[in-house]
């Protein structure tokens, strides 16, 4: 969530009170965030009173400042508040639940719709419309045809056009005597008939120009008939279908190749081209160690991207997760499981629009003179950050030993280290640094 920063604030020393101008805090701001007033202090809000005006936990330490420039930092505030919510709605649904009769639903349901076992409800209207009982349902039956063999069958139907028809005489062959069947006929002068054998139920197909139904010279298919499958036929033998069937292939699952920055794919089907919005699924085997691209069964080499646009970071890509790149019509837009780490210096959460969190608990105790300035310094963090984007370091000092040290503010001070700045009060006293949290970016 980006830093509320919108108008100016008045603020007194001493004072909890924070004025605001040109401000809308209400549903923008949350008890648990910071303020800074830009003079390198950070104070815990305690409450928004309204649109204009904060509670702060404890009294401003710093000097007074009138309609002056300031931010507010987000905490872990509005994922608790947000779970609060959540579980309060959970809540009440079971609260609704544990009260309702499953057995006076049910009569209560059967007065209004057609209940059935193990079936989706459907009102009386509905069930008559789709069995034709009342309007609203198109009742679609076959024409009889009467003839005397096939041939004036088939000149019957080509004469009235494209529709179902069925036989019902004649020197009709057998498996098409009295079978319902749909005569099609196109403007290019091509006709065909599908049927079900009336007694087998097999599939039938005539086919052939308009010419053939007078010369009696159209083709006839049987798909079931033994004489059409006599052996194994490979796919590819058949004249175009091994292409329309991988056109038509949208499995995601690819086998990965190539290398760590340029990969290829190589689909269970292979494309014949790119299919904009059509993922892709794969396993590495290497992880990448900067931009790279992607070629598609050899279709060409394609930047990949994250979902930011910028070309892939070092470690983009792992080895223990599969990745799903998808084509954006220009590049392939490359997702990245949410990535969870722990290791000695601590835990980090990497996402893939480059986001982190990183936290870390030292545990560092010293002893410090009063009034004095102390600086936690230099403690490797589990993971490295950008130092070229904006991040924030927030440290936690036990109460517990050192009651008056103030807590000044955090840096990243490199790519994997972090220190942390405070003041010892009006007494020499022990310090531990407890822990630390880091929000910004791997890349």
């Amino acid at each position: 969530m980006a830093w509320y920063k919108n108008g100016q604030v008045t603020v007194q020393s001493g004072s909890r009170t924070v004025l605001g101008i040109g401000t809308a805090w209400l549903g923008q701001v949350l008890p648990g965030e910071g303020l800074d007033v830009l003079d390198g202090r950070l104070q815990e809000i305690a409450e928004v009173i309204s649109n204009t005006e904060l509670l702060l936990v404890d009294a401003y330490a710093g000097a007074a400042a009138v309609d002056v420039a300031y931010q507010i930092l987000p905490s872990a505030s509005m994922t608790k508040e947000l779970t609060r919510r959540v579980n309060a709605l959970i809540a009440k649904h079971e609260e609704i639940t544990a009260t309702i009769d499953p057995v006076a639903l049910y009569q209560a349901l059967g007065n209004k719709v057609d209940v059935q076992p193990n079936a989706g409800l459907m009102t009386n209207v509905e069930r008559q419309k789709l069995e034709g009982i009342v309007g609203g349902a198109t009742k679609v039956e076959s024409k009889y045809i009467d003839c005397t063999d096939l041939k004036d069958f088939f000149t019957k139907c080509l004469a009235s056009g494209s529709g179902f028809y069925r036989a019902n005489e004649g020197n009709i062959p057998e498996e098409l005597r009295y079978a319902h069947g749909y005569f099609s006929y196109s403007n290019s002068g091509t006709w065909s008939f599908t049927a079900n054998a009336y007694a087998s139920g097999k599939p039938m197909f005539y086919a052939g120009l308009t010419a053939d139904i007078a010369a009696g010279t159209w083709k006839k298919y049987d798909p079931m008939a033994r004489a059409n499958h006599t052996g194994v036929q490979a796919i590819s033998t058949v004249d175009g279908l091994q292409t329309a069937l991988n056109a038509t292939d949208i499995r995601p699952f690819c086998v990965y190749g190539g290398s760590a920055n340029a990969i290829t794919l190589t689909s269970i089907a292979p494309q014949g081209g790119i299919v904009r919005g059509s993922p892709k699924v794969f396993r590495a085997t290497a992880t990448n160690t900067g931009a790279t691209t992607i070629n598609l069964d050899t279709l060409g080499a394609v930047p990949a991207v994250t979902v930011t646009g910028a070309a892939l970071p070092a470690g983009y890509i792992r080895t223990d997760v599969d990745t799903v790149a998808v084509h954006n019509g220009t590049n392939w837009v490359v997702g990245r499981q949410v990535q969870y780490g722990v290791n000695t210096n601590g835990s980090f959460v990497l996402r893939d629009d480059g986001s982190a969190l990183i936290m870390g608990a030292p545990g560092t105790l010293v002893s410090i003179a009063a009034n004095t300035p102390y600086v936690f310094g230099g403690y490797a963090m589990p993971t490295s950050i950008s130092t070229s984007k904006v991040s924030t370091a927030f440290a936690q000092i036990n109460p517990a030993l050192s009651t008056d040290f103030m807590y000044g503010y955090g840096q990243v001070t490199g790519g994997n280290a972090v220190s942390f700045v405070g003041r010892n009060g009006v007494n020499a006293q022990n310090a531990q640094f407890v822990s630390y949290v880091v929000n910004g970016y791997w890349y």
